[in-house]
């Protein structure tokens, strides 16, 4: 058990030096198919951030961004700024972006469904309300996410 929880110390450490580093940098997420093994892993989600690695996404989105096709393609780039909206909350909570996720997931489950506890997540709460706004990265405020911790019920 000890060594479980110090390997999972070290791994958050190295992702924080790692995140820091590409924050400085300033580079964009980029956008990748899920590989298969990560498709079987979250099937029922269309995306995953994980910076500074990137997007993945399902391969429905990456052909609805690829082919043209005007209604599927809106819904992947919506799935698209929902995920960059991730980039920059994980850029800004420096590595522990997962951390406080998990833990606000556990402590909303108590009192709710999956469902429920997924969409009242303030990183989650932000990202939805705002996928549909087009410019909203460009005059979003640093730490945004906060705003949406009063906003849902903890129920």
């Amino acid at each position: 058990m000890k060594a479980i929880l110090l390997t999972l110390v070290c791994l958050q450490a190295a992702l924080t030096v790692i995140t820091a580093v590409a924050s400085l940098c300033g580079r964009r997420a980029v956008v990748h198919v899920m590989p298969r093994w990560m498709q079987r892993m979250l099937r029922g989600y269309t995306g995953i951030t994980l910076y500074p690695l990137g997007i993945f996404v399902q391969p429905e989105v990456w052909d609805a961004i690829s082919w043209y096709n005007r209604e599927k393609g809106r819904w992947a780039r919506k799935v698209i700024r929902h995920e960059s909206i991730h980039v920059e909350q994980q850029r800004e909570t420096l590595g522990l972006f997962f951390l406080w996720y998990g833990v606000e997931y556990l402590f909303r489950r108590m009192f709710a469904d999956h469902r429920d506890a997924y969409h009242g997540i303030a990183f989650e709460a932000e990202a939805y309300a705002n996928d549909s706004d087009m410019d909203y990265l460009e005059h979003r405020e640093p730490f945004a996410f906060t705003g949406y911790f009063r906003q849902r019920n903890w129920v």
